[in-house]
């Protein structure tokens, strides 16, 4: 936990966040999906741990999360389902063109309960304002729902981002 705030600190998950941000994505929006043998690599030592292995009637391997990682994917993604639903739709596009950095505070009450978020005050040329920061697994949920059918355009957002964030990693919210 960091600061009290519910799901800031995912350790369990520390597998998922290595991968490329197209990886993460691809496996939250579907937890029971095929991972192909490229992905069973990037989880390095984890692999035994995340994937299993099934070998199919013709003699392939076919390779799913087990039980457990999948289980933790599908509940953080219906726990910001329920919260995306509740989010005003006027609001889902400032939300989704931020992905990529802090929000604004206006945005604070908006993002409160979704179990994902960490408030950290920075001090600016105008005083010390609030910053909302969306914890890596937030991200990963805005990315995915960036990407569905009709969502309003991201005005410009559109910056690189690997998603990968390395062991002890320093440039991000303390909850990689």
């Amino acid at each position: 936990m960091n600061g009290g705030v519910q799901g800031a600190r995912e350790p369990a998950l520390s597998w998922f966040f290595r991968l490329d941000r197209a990886d993460q994505v691809r496996l939250l929006s579907d937890p029971a999906a095929a991972v192909t043998p490229q992905l069973v690599a990037e989880f390095g030592a984890d692999a035994s741990a995340v994937v299993g292995t099934r070998v199919e009637p013709d003699g392939r391997r076919s390779y799913r999360l087990r039980g457990r990682a999948a289980t933790m994917l599908t509940e953080r993604r219906a726990q910001l389902l329920a919260w995306w639903n509740r989010v005003p739709i006027d609001r889902r596009a400032g939300l989704l063109a931020h992905r990529h950095t802090w929000l604004p505070a206006e945005y604070r009450e908006f993002v409160a309960d979704s179990g994902t978020v960490v408030v950290e005050r920075h001090v600016g040329a105008e005083g010390i304002e609030e910053r909302v920061i969306p914890t890596p697994m937030m991200r990963v949920f805005l990315h995915w729902q960036a990407e569905q059918p009709g969502v309003p355009g991201t005005h410009g957002a559109d910056q690189p981002d690997s998603g990968k964030r390395p062991d002890g990693c320093v440039d991000t919210p303390p909850d990689c």
